[in-house]
């Protein structure tokens, strides 16, 4: 089903999917209500705000899933909530029960969103060029699951019309993984846009 704008407090629509978003969105609402109602001590404020983040940031990425016209703006919206706001949280944590704190939280916290925000388009390049030795997980997943990165949306914005509608058919095709893979990874290379 269809989970409408009104479920989230006004926030992104997305498409259900039944093995990660129910957990998501009880997560969400549970922590949403939390937040909203509770007086609590200032590192559950922050940790309950990071965590309704992530659960967007997933919903929205869930929601996105074989999207081929994800733009760069779209993308960074995502990391930024899923990934970036757990690297802030950590950083604003540093500022609890410190005298100099308060003056010092919009800075960490800044620098943790754009450090979550590095280790994220990092980890999507890595998910294309990298071992599985090399990083000690699986790659290829999220290309696998129709998740469009950094690497793959660029290359996307840099093909003619003709090559990116090529490009678009075959990556929801049936071809592995591991040559999906290669072939997108290959393409980034030789256009330079690995280096950027």
């Amino acid at each position: 089903r269809q989970v409408g704008a009104d479920e989230f407090g006004g926030q992104p629509r997305a498409l259900a999917d039944r093995h990660h978003q129910p957990v998501a969105v009880r997560r969400y609402r549970g922590l949403r209500q939390c937040r909203l109602e509770a007086r609590q001590p200032e590192a559950l404020r922050i940790l309950s705000g990071a965590t309704a983040e992530m659960c967007a940031g997933e919903l929205a990425q869930v929601g996105s899933k074989f999207d081929l016209d994800l733009d760069e703006e779209a993308y960074f919206g995502i990391i930024r909530r899923k990934t970036a706001s757990l690297f802030a949280a950590a950083c604003e944590l540093g500022t609890v029960d410190n005298p100099a704190g308060e003056r010092h939280a919009p800075a960490l916290r800044e620098f943790g969103l754009q450090l979550g925000t590095a280790f994220q388009v990092t980890d999507d390049f890595l998910d294309l060029a990298g071992t599985e030795r090399e990083t000690g997980k699986t790659l290829g997943c999220d290309i696998g699951q129709g998740k469009l990165t950094l690497p793959v949306i660029r290359l996307l914005g840099t093909l003619p019309a003709a090559e990116r509608d090529a490009l678009r058919a075959w990556l929801v095709g049936d071809a592995p993984v591991e040559e999906k893979k290669r072939r997108v990874w290959r393409m980034v290379v030789d256009r330079g846009l690995d280096t950027d």
